[in-house]
């Protein structure tokens, strides 16, 4: 009785609100408010068959970007198209500890992604780590807490020691797509204890997990780690992509 006292205590002090407009939720149940959830920029066919990044025609294979570059991933996944209103939710995400947004875009993940994800045989998911630096200032990395809920629902481990930050590198949005790449070099590695392992590389197929894919410079450098230290295959989930056209 006193919980359940003390949660409508909570819920009248501390409402839930829309992870996209920061709304009030009416009813308190709902994950995302009704405007929003008609306003959407959800990712439909056509998309590109490499980082699923919206084309113009059913014809067209790829996009613009995966014409242009040589990306090592296998396939790759987004639920939304990045617009401001996105941006706006990300950024409060992040950079401002509204974590309880992860349970929103997780859900979405697993009903639109879920089947995809299940198909790759995947045997783990793999945040983008985050520099130990960027990790103190926010206290958390928002790509493990989507790969933790997507394990929960989709009963596939998380593996969070393996790949390695090792350069606190200049935020990638500043940057152009060859200042992106030079960026990254050398920024990912895998953990010590697989490189002085004498066993095979752990995984043959593993899912890399990212609130955002742009230029795919972060999926590409943490791919190329991964297949050097002896992954098969490399697939990506995202909550949101930028615009292919």
């Amino acid at each position: 009785m006193w919980r359940m006292v003390w949660r409508e205590i909570l819920d009248a002090v501390y409402p839930k609100r829309c992870p996209i407009c920061n709304e009030i939720l009416v009813p308190k149940d709902r994950k995302i408010c009704s405007i929003c959830s008609e306003e959407l920029p959800v990712l439909m066919e056509p998309r590109c068959k490499k980082c699923s990044k919206p084309v113009l025609a059913e014809e067209q294979e790829y996009c613009f970007d995966c014409v242009k570059k040589q990306h090592h991933y296998t396939r790759g996944f987004a639920c939304f198209l990045y617009n401001e209103k996105l941006k706006k939710s990300l950024s409060e995400f992040k950079y401002h500890a509204k974590k309880e947004y992860a349970e929103f875009y997780v859900d979405y993940m697993v009903s639109n992604l879920g089947d995809w994800i299940y198909k790759t045989k995947a045997e783990v998911l793999i945040p983008i780590p985050l520099h130990k630096n960027k990790y103190k200032q926010r206290g958390f990395n928002q790509a493990q807490l989507l790969a933790e809920g997507l394990s929960k629902a989709l009963s596939i481990p998380v593996d969070t020691k393996l790949l390695v930050r090792t350069m606190d590198t200049k935020p990638q949005k500043k940057l152009d797509n060859k200042e992106r790449m030079k960026n990254l070099e050398k920024a990912f590695s895998v953990s010590t204890n697989v490189k002085k392992s004498e066993e095979l590389f752990p995984y043959k197929r593993v899912i890399l997990v990212d609130d955002i894919y742009t230029t795919g410079s972060t999926i590409e450098a943490c791919t190329n780690v991964l297949q050097k230290a002896g992954c098969l295959e490399v697939f990506f989930v995202t909550v949101c992509i930028g615009n292919g056209f």
